[in-house]
This record gives structure tokens, C-alpha cells and sequence, in this order.
């Protein structure tokens, strides 16, 4: 959770509000609120994924590309 920006805990936060308005029920509401904390952690690590790919993607050629190159 450590790297998630302020925007994703802002966003928790909001919805940890509205779960407990709703629910009165603490146990129902701290099992709400950790799927949720697995949810915005897969979802910033897939983010974090994306972001590496398509890094690499821009700075390295593609293989035809490179493969093209040498048959010339």
C-alpha cells in the first residue's frame, strides 16, 4: 500500500465512508474495506506492469525491426 498515490487513498477513503453509513456491521465493513485494499493494490500493480512495458516497448526496437536491419 505504501506506493499507492494520494488519489487511490483519497478514493478509499470515500468508499470506506459510504460502507459505513450503509453497513452498521463492523466486521461486514472491514472485510469491505480490505477487498477493496487488495483491489486498488492489484490494480496499481498491473498499472506499475503496464507502465514498465510499455517503457521497454519505446526504448528497445522490436525484434523484426532489429532482424530487418541485419538482412539489409
Amino acid at each position: 500500500m505504501k506506493r499507492l498515490c494520494k488519489k487511490h487513498f483519497i478514493w478509499l477513503s470515500n468508499i470506506q465512508c459510504q460502507v459505513s453509513v450503509v453497513d452498521h456491521d463492523n466486521d461486514a465493513v472491514d472485510r469491505q474495506i480490505e477487498s477493496l485494499d487488495c483491489v486498488l493494490v492489484r490494480v496499481h500493480r498491473l498499472n506499475l506492469r503496464l507502465e514498465s512495458v510499455t517503457h521497454h516497448q519505446i526504448n528497445t526496437p522490436a525484434p523484426d525491426t532489429e532482424k530487418e536491419l541485419i538482412d539489409e
